[in-house]
C-alpha cells in the first residue's frame, strides 16, 4: 500500500498537479482519507501512468464503498492532490494574457490527468466517416457515458431527492463530493470568464463528444435563449480564444439539445463537417458576404472582419427568421408560442468571423407529434433524440444499443429478418459475409443520420424559398 500511495503522489508530481513540497501534506491527506496508518515517508517512484486503476484500486483496498459512488470516491481521491480554483484559474488566466493556445492546452491537459475527462471510457467510443453529397459526415456512436444498469435506477428510486445545485451545469458543482443522483465533482475546476461584462465559466466536458470540448455556462441558473445577447457573447469568446469554435444549442424544445434550463454555449477545436460545405455567395452587403450552403439543415452563412457588421448582420437574421412565415413550406413563425429559432455556430479564420446560422422550427402537427422538422419516425430506430447544436454541423452522436443491435444483425441476418423488424430499413445492405455487413451496416446508419439531418430541414418542402430568405435579409 506504501507503494502505491507514493505511485499515486509521485503521478501529481510529475504532472504537476501539485509539487514536491507539498508531498508529505499530500500524504497525510491521503492515507487519512483511506483510513491507512501513516507511519511512512514519501518517497518518488516512477509512477505508473493509468491514474484511473490507481484510484480505483487504492478505493477498493482501503474503503467500503457502495459500488454506485465508486466514482465520487475516486474523485475525491484526486482531489486531495489538486489546488484550489482559484490558483488553477490565475495560472489559466496569465498563459491566456500572452498566448490563448498555451491557456487552453494547459486546462485541457490538466483535466485530463486528474481523470476529470474520462480518457479510458471516451477511448471505447466508435468513430468513423461516411461520404454524403454533402461531404463527410462523422459518426460517433457513444460508449463513454456508461448506461445505468437494473440496479443504479433501482437506487435512484429511492435516493434522496436534493434541489441544490438546481441543474448538472450550475457552478455549484465545482468541488462537490456528489450523489448516485449526481455525478462525481470533485476534482471539477472552472475558469471564471467575462464575456461582454457579464460572469460565465468555462469547463471541459469529462465525456467529450469531440476534439477539447468544452462549456461555458452562464454563472447563474437560466433558461437558455437565443437573442442578441447570445451572439455578442459568442463574438466575444471567439475574440479571446479564436483558435476555437462555439456555438449555442436552439432554445426551444425539441430542435434545441438536451439541456435547456441552464444557459450555456458549447465550444472546442474541431473541425466540423459544416466548414467545409460548398458555399454559393448570394449578396455582399455593408461589409457581409451572405452565403447559401449546401448542407442537409438550411443555414445561412456570414462572413466578414467587421466584428459590428457581422453582429448587426446576425441579428438581422434572427430577427427576420423569428417572424419568418410560409405556409406552403410549413413553416409558420409562432402560434400560441414561438416555433421559429437558430442554431448559431462562429469561428474565425484569420481575421475573418464566420457566422453559420443554423435555422430551425419546432412546430408539431397531429400527424407529425414529433415535429415537422424532426427526424423521421422511420428513422428512429437509428435515433429519435433532438438533433442538437453538436448533430446539426456535423457529428452523429448515436446511442451505444446499437454496438449490440448492429452487431447481432450482423452474425445472425436471416434470423434477424424473420425475427425483428426493427431495423429493416437496414437489410438491404445485408450478405452471407459478417465483416462484410459490420462494414456495410455502418455505412448505411451514416447515411441514415445524413437523412434524419435532411427530416430537419425548413425548406424541405419549399427548397426555392430558402435562397429567397437569404436575398430579402
Amino acid at each position: 500500500m506504501k507503494e502505491q500511495i507514493n505511485q499515486l503522489i509521485s503521478y501529481g508530481i510529475k504532472h504537476g498537479i501539485l509539487k514536491e513540497r507539498d508531498a508529505t501534506y499530500c500524504l497525510n491527506q491521503i492515507t487519512f482519507f483511506l483510513n491507512i496508518k501513516n507511519d511512512f515517508m514519501f518517497n518518488y517512484v516512477e509512477p505508473l501512468e493509468d491514474i484511473n486503476s490507481q484510484l480505483e484500486q487504492l478505493i477498493q483496498t482501503n474503503l467500503t464503498v457502495d459500488p454506485l459512488e465508486l466514482e465520487l470516491y475516486k474523485s475525491k481521491l484526486m482531489a486531495l492532490m489538486m489546488d484550489k480554483p482559484s490558483i488553477i484559474e490565475d495560472k489559466f488566466n496569465k498563459l491566456a494574457d500572452t498566448n490563448p493556445i498555451k491557456a487552453t492546452d494547459f486546462f485541457y491537459e490538466y483535466c485530463k490527468r486528474i481523470n476529470y475527462i474520462k480518457e479510458q471510457q471516451i477511448a471505447k467510443n466508435i468513430e468513423y466517416q461516411v461520404t454524403s453529397k454533402y461531404g463527410k459526415m462523422d459518426i460517433t456512436i457513444n460508449l463513454a457515458k456508461p448506461e445505468k444498469t437494473p440496479a443504479e435506477i433501482e437506487a435512484l428510486k429511492t435516493a434522496p431527492i436534493t434541489n441544490f445545485p438546481e441543474c448538472l451545469l450550475c457552478k455549484e458543482h465545482e468541488g462537490l463530493f456528489g450523489t448516485i443522483k449526481s455525478p462525481d465533482r470533485a476534482n471539477h475546476r472552472l475558469i471564471k470568464m467575462d464575456l461582454n461584462q457579464e460572469e460565465w465559466y468555462f469547463q471541459y466536458s469529462p465525456y467529450s463528444y469531440f476534439n477539447e470540448h468544452s462549456i461555458l455556462l452562464a454563472k447563474d441558473h437560466r433558461s437558455m435563449k437565443i437573442n442578441e445577447r447570445t451572439l455578442n457573447n459568442l463574438l466575444a469568446f471567439v475574440d479571446k480564444y479564436p483558435h476555437y469554435i462555439v456555438g449555442s444549442n436552439a432554445d426551444l424544445p425539441i430542435v434545441g439539445g438536451s439541456m435547456l434550463t441552464h444557459d450555456h454555449y458549447q465550444a472546442g477545436r474541431h473541425q466540423f463537417a459544416i466548414f467545409k460545405a460548398k458555399k454559393n455567395l448570394i449578396k455582399e452587403q455593408e461589409e457581409v458576404a451572405y452565403y447559401q450552403l449546401k448542407w442537409p439543415l438550411h443555414t445561412v452563412l456570414l462572413e466578414s472582419e467587421s466584428k459590428e457588421k457581422i453582429l448587426s448582420a446576425a441579428i438581422n437574421v434572427l430577427n427576420k427568421w423569428c417572424k419568418y412565415t410560409n405556409k406552403e413550406a410549413k413553416i409558420i413563425a409562432k402560434t400560441e408560442c414561438q416555433h421559429n429559432t437558430i442554431t448559431p455556430v462562429l469561428k474565425k479564420d484569420n481575421h475573418k468571423y464566420q457566422y453559420y446560422l443554423i435555422l430551425r422550427n419546432n412546430r408539431t402537427t397531429i400527424e407529425e407529434p414529433s415535429g415537422i422538422f424532426h427526424v423521421a419516425k422511420e428513422r428512429h430506430h437509428i435515433k429519435q433524440e433532438n438533433i442538437g447544436l453538436i448533430e446539426a454541423i456535423g457529428l452523429a452522436v448515436l446511442p451505444a444499443r446499437l454496438v449490440n443491435e448492429l452487431t447481432t444483425i450482423a452474425k445472425n441476418p436471416a434470423i434477424i429478418k424473420n425475427k425483428n423488424r426493427k431495423h429493416e430499413a437496414l437489410f438491404k445492405v445485408l450478405t452471407d459475409d459478417y465483416e462484410q455487413n459490420i462494414q456495410n451496416l455502418a455505412i448505411e446508419v451514416g447515411n441514415i443520420f445524413v437523412h434524419g439531418l435532411e427530416d430537419c430541414g425548413v425548406f424541405k418542402y419549399d427548397i426555392t424559398s430558402y435562397l429567397e430568405f437569404i436575398k430579402a435579409l
